[in-house]
């Protein structure tokens, strides 16, 4: 297992391609470990649901092997389950992790239940429900991996030691060798680099996602969209989307496609092609539905304000989005909602402080030309002369030329 994951991390794809076809058949051991080995080498190879149908064709076999095995088996079909949209056994585990063949059999194992499962969650936006369940159960050692972290607190709203850490990790390579946490960790580290206006360093970010250990490609698609609209780059932000949507259908993959169809919806109504907004509506739904998760329920009720001019929907939206307490989440859900006229002006006082405690100077000031149009006061004219001058030092740093920072700044 080692071995493969080593192959994985090195992105060794040729080899990992052997190994599923033949190579597997030789291990050591019994034939359980056998078909979890190759299981795992295909989610490296991001053949997600090649990997699923392997497991639940073979597992008379290796759920009947010794308590690793069938430990190792069952976390293997939760999680790829889970990714692929279903998530009854993801769910049953969150809801009872103790129900786990190696659960009693030492504090190493119940640590590495509990953080498997956590850094699930996380990947679909669920902090809210990872904070709950390591309460429920608590972690047996107060370490936690250094990806993990970098994950929780970039959605927490703690970035300035989420980008610590992540600087740390990738150079490192802390967060190679397990799945999917380095595109996480690459697609939250983007993010931050992205509002705070480090655009080049962002699309860095992005850029090593795809060229060390590139599983779930479709993760990145949003941050990336951001910056191509931060520059003007109105027609490739479309095409950004749609290649998420498609590489994801592709393996199969369900994850993350909750915020693609939101953003598509929105792209096609810019658009004026309500009908294609429409359809994307109907996906966000069904994703929800699948999901059940509170972030793919927040996109599909954005989605649907948006397109059916639902105000209703938009505040339950701003609910949500202030239940679950992620701050850029919230931030970004009443820039919307205003934006398409959906809700009280006002709420962009409170969207600007959320980006303010975030460092996120792009996406404040651009929500500042977003107030101005609605002629909505903006506070602290002395910082805010303060924070342009520091954007526009940090977009000059990225290498941004004349009439991108004119695109960017919303200026002559």
């Amino acid at each position: 297992m080692i071995y493969v994951v080593s192959l994985g991390g090195t992105s060794d794809k040729a080899a990992l391609t052997a190994f599923c076809e033949d190579g597997w058949r030789l291990l050591p051991g019994g034939e359980g470990h056998r078909i979890l080995t190759r299981c795992v080498a295909l989610c490296h190879l991001d053949r997600w649901r090649e990997a699923d149908g392997h497991l639940t064709a073979r597992r008379d076999v290796w759920g009947r092997d010794n308590d690793v095995v069938t430990a190792l088996g069952l976390f293997l079909t939760e999680c790829i389950g889970m990714f692929l949209g279903r998530t009854g056994p993801f769910e049953r585990a969150v809801t009872a992790p103790s129900r786990w063949p190696l659960w009693t059999k030492g504090a190493r194992h119940r640590f590495e239940r509990l953080s498997q499962l956590a850094r699930v969650l996380m990947a679909f936006g669920e902090l809210g429900r990872v904070e709950g369940v390591l309460a429920a159960h608590e972690l047996p050692f107060p370490y936690r991996p250094a990806p993990d972290r970098v994950v929780a607190d970039s959605q927490g709203g703690r970035w300035d030691p989420a980008l610590n850490l992540a600087r740390e990790s990738l150079a490192t390579g802390l967060s190679v060798g397990d799945l999917p946490i380095h595109t996480l960790t690459c697609r939250e580290t983007s993010v931050i680099l992205g509002a705070r206006g480090q655009l080049a360093r962002a699309r860095e970010v992005i850029d090593r996602a795809r060229s060390v250990q590139p599983v779930m490609l479709h993760l990145p698609a949003l941050p990336e969209s951001y910056l191509s609209r931060a520059v003007g780059e109105a027609g490739r932000v479309g095409r950004i989307v749609d290649d998420g949507l498609a590489l994801a259908a592709e393996r199969g993959l369900v994850i993350g496609t909750d915020e693609l169809w939101l953003a598509r919806a929105v792209s096609r109504l810019d658009t004026g092609d309500r009908g294609a907004a429409l359809r994307c509506v109907d996906k966000a739904g069904r994703v929800a539905e699948l999901l059940g998760t509170g972030r793919a329920r927040l996109c599909h009720l954005l989605a649907a304000a948006v397109v059916h001019r639902d105000r209703a929907a938009a505040a339950e939206a701003v609910r949500l989005a202030r239940r679950r307490a992620q701050p850029l989440e919230q931030a970004d859900t009443l820039a919307t909602v205003v934006r398409h006229g959906l809700a009280d002006a006002s709420l962009l006082h409170e969207a600007h402080a959320l980006y303010g405690d975030l460092d996120a100077l792009l996406r404040r000031a651009q929500l500042r030309t977003l107030m101005r149009e609605h002629e909505v006061a903006v506070p602290g004219r002395g910082l805010i002369t303060a924070e342009n001058e520091r954007l526009l030092a940090t977009l000059v740093a990225e290498g941004l030329t004349n009439r991108e920072l004119a695109i960017v700044l919303r200026c002559s």
